[in-house]
Order: structure tokens, then sequence, then C-alpha cells
């Protein structure tokens, strides 16, 4: 904007010259959030969309640089730029369209409500750092983002009184998962194995193994029962 600032005179004085400006004035501040960046593939284009702050000003969004949404599965790079005559303001991100979710992905996103495209949540990695992987989490239904979720096999053994004399039994306590079967898979020599299935997790889960003499075990966590 131009600014002109000028004196009035009369026939008695001379008016110093006009001063001629330059006024500028910046557009304000908005924010931008990215949403709907985990999509599966149905043959239609693929928006982003966007909040802003303030609500309600207009967004445009390009993919990879091109303002067309994309359709094919893959991941495009978003940018979410504000079109204002008064606020300015911009975000990006990643937009995944998903061809098919396998059920790893389908777990990731819509039980633990993280999103696809971050890489702490893909199957190798140990977000949480307690020692077992996205994908062990997943088989085990605990949560890849706490260390305190995690499938541990805590075990008590206990004196019993039994007709013929005392003899003892093996309590097993471990975080069960109603989605999850499980087994209890035992042997007295390590070449035949028993099996125990326990059944459907219940939370707060105990299992009594009364097996005589020594004996090694493991605990099998099943996506489907057997």
């Amino acid at each position: 904007m131009v600014v002109v600032a000028s004196q009035g005179g009369n026939e008695d004085w001379n008016p110093a010259p006009d001063v001629t400006n330059l006024l500028t004035v910046s557009k304000a501040p908005a924010g931008v959030t990215l949403g709907s960046l985990t999509q599966d593939y149905d043959g239609t284009p693929k928006s982003a969309t966007a909040t802003t702050e303030p609500a309600g000003l207009t967004v445009e969004f390009t993919y990879d640089g091109d303002p067309t949404a994309p359709t094919a599965a893959g991941s495009y790079a978003v940018t979410g730029t504000v079109n204002d005559a008064v606020y300015q303001g911009s975000a990006t991100g990643t937009l995944l369209i998903a061809e098919s979710l396998t059920p790893f992905q389908l777990w990731v996103r819509d039980e633990q409500g993280q999103s696809l495209s971050d890489s702490n949540f893909v199957e190798s990695a140990d977000y949480d750092g307690d020692g077992a992987t996205t994908e062990e989490e997943y088989l085990a239904d605990t949560d890849p983002a706490s260390a305190g979720s995690v499938l541990e096999l805590d075990g008590t053994y206990v004196n019993k009184t039994q007709a013929g004399g005392e003899t003892g039994e093996m309590r097993f306590t471990f975080p069960a998962s109603s989605a999850r079967y499980y087994q209890l898979i035992y042997s007295a020599d390590l070449s035949a194995t028993l099996t125990n299935n326990i059944g459907w997790g219940i939370p707060g889960m105990v299992v009594t193994n009364n097996f005589t003499g020594t004996w090694y075990g493991t605990l099998r966590v099943l996506l489907n029962e057997p």
C-alpha cells in the first residue's frame, strides 16, 4: 500500500514537498493440522483434510507437488497451505493409500490409534523399548507405546496336600487379552510335548499346572482358536 503525506499551503508560504512511502501489512499466522492421512484404496481419489486455527480457513493441498488428489495406492508428500486475505500458514505430512490393509496394519491403526506412516510402529520397531517389537506386541495384543504393557509370564509354586502325600502345582499369571487364544505347551524331557488349551483370554487370568516332576514349558498366544 502506497501512503502519501502532504502539507497544506497558501500564497504566503511554500509547503514541504509530498512524502511517499510504502506501508506493508503482514498476514497473521494461522495454525494448520492435517487429517485423513491414512485411507484405503477403492479406485477413487483420496484427499487429505485440514483444520485451522482460527477455524474455517480455506486450505489448498498438493500431493508430491501436484494439486490433483491421488488415486493409486502408495504414499504421497502432502502440503496444506492457507489461502486467505488475512491469514497465512501451512503444514506438511504423508498421505498413505493402502491397497489392502493387513490384520497387523488394522491393529496398529484402529486398535492402537497409531498412524501407519509412523516408522515408530512398523513391524520391526520397538518404540517403547520393552524388548518386544511392534509385531510381537500385535501377536500378544499388548500396547506398543507402553513399556509396562508386554507379555510376561510370572510363575508361583504352591504346596498342596493331597491323598498320598504332599505335592505342588505351578500357577501362572500373565496379561491376557480377550482377543487372543492361549495354550500352555510343556514337556518333561524336551522330546514329547503336551498341550493345555487354556482358551480365550480373561483379564487377570491365572493358569494352574500340576504336572509332576521336572518339566519345561512355554505360553503360546494364538490369533485364532486351534
